[in-house]
């Protein structure tokens, strides 16, 4: 299988919504009040973090905060159109893990509360394999009010629009925070029809202004439409003289010429979508 032609699905992950994990804050009731805001959002999987498990080590489900097992939770998700995973972090153990006192041997980093499981054995590969993760973001969704999952779910629509360029596209790292107080980043699908370029703020004083990005690899004698996402509010639109428009424009212009991207000060960003007619 190709990984560039799966697409991520947009997951919640329960770690900010529940943090408590360690004195029993995760469990059945409180996991079971996230399932239905995650699914009226957008969200696509859902994944329990820390909290579902014995220990750190030890990957059993946690008798007292979930008796029933996972499995109504698993039952509810499904039933909320959503897929359902959990998290886990293979290499480490701590000191609660039955695995610290019975597998010394596959220890090391070992300071007497945690340790790390040693990947370059044989035995230790084999029980480790298969348990990986994937990229997530999680807030405290059952406390939002309906404005606030409002534009959660506006975050969610637009990563599903524009996710199969980052999941298929090359990455061009066009800019670094290392020598600029700015970083930009851009994909590029392999026939070049669709772009996307992400420029985020990283120290930028509210006068200080960017030169223009130049765009990599696209084609030259095709006209973009282009699209901008995070375009400055009110509050930050009175640090730019006049805000810039964008018109469609072709791929020669783009590379050669560039983009201005006007960001009104540290942390502000700015995403692009070029898709050529």
């Amino acid at each position: 299988m190709n990984m560039r032609d799966v697409e991520v699905p947009l997951v919640f992950n329960t770690y900010s919504a529940l943090p408590n994990w360690r004195v029993g804050g995760v469990t059945e009731e409180s996991v079971m009040a996230l399932i239905a805001p995650a699914a009226q959002a957008g969200f696509e999987a859902f994944i329990i973090d820390a909290g579902w498990q014995t220990a750190i080590g030890d990957w059993t489900v946690h008798p007292t905060n979930f008796p029933r097992g996972l499995k109504p939770i698993s039952d509810e998700v499904h039933r909320n159109g959503m897929k359902f995973g959990l998290w886990v972090e293979p290499e480490r153990i701590t000191r609660q893990a039955k695995l610290m006192k019975e597998k010394p041997e596959w220890l090391f980093a070992n300071d007497g509360s945690s340790a790390m499981l040693n990947l370059s054995r044989t035995d230790v590969l084999e029980y480790v394999h298969g348990m990986m993760g994937w990229a997530s973001m999680g807030r405290p969704i059952q406390k939002m009010s309906p404005e606030q999952l409002a534009e959660i779910k506006r975050h969610c629509d637009l990563f599903k629009k524009i996710r199969h360029i980052t999941c298929r596209g090359e990455v061009h790292r066009l800019a670094s925070f290392r020598e600029h107080p700015y970083a930009a980043f851009e994909y590029v699908i392999p026939d070049a029809s669709e772009a996307l370029l992400f420029v985020f703020a990283h120290g930028l004083q509210h006068n200080e202004r960017i030169p223009n990005i130049l765009l990599e690899s696209l084609d030259p004698d095709r006209t973009y439409d282009v699209e901008v996402y995070g375009a400055p509010g009110p509050s930050e639109s009175r640090h730019l003289a006049k805000p810039p428009t964008y018109r469609s424009v072709s791929g020669r212009a783009l590379m050669e010429g560039g983009i201005l991207v006007a960001l009104a000060g540290d942390y502000d960003s700015r995403i692009f979508h070029f898709k050529a007619r």
